[in-house]
């Protein structure tokens, strides 16, 4: 019999969902899992704004994979500066 999930993960994800008064949570087990989750859930043509200090490693991933792969742009943006990011929404 296949196991399907994680009882562990599973009581996880429900526990932050609940703590963020969120409907679904899903856990990851690397912050590259995430990022690659993500990712894929964008089309050419999007644009992400990034906080500017994201991990060197993310940050070069974005810039030299994603962006000449998939054509998807990326804004790295102080996040502290509300003005920058105001001004990078497409409003």
């Amino acid at each position: 019999m296949l196991q399907k999930g994680n009882p562990t993960r599973g009581a996880f994800e429900r526990a932050v969902a609940a703590a963020e008064k969120a409907k679904y949570c899903i856990a990851f087990s690397s912050g590259s899992a995430a990022t690659s989750a993500i990712i894929h859930l964008l089309s050419p043509g999007d644009n992400v704004i990034c906080v500017d200090d994201v991990y060197g490693g993310t940050q070069r991933y974005f810039r030299k994979i994603v962006n000449p792969c998939m054509d998807i742009t990326f804004d790295f943006v102080d996040f502290h500066d509300e003005t920058a990011v105001r001004s990078k929404l497409d409003v």
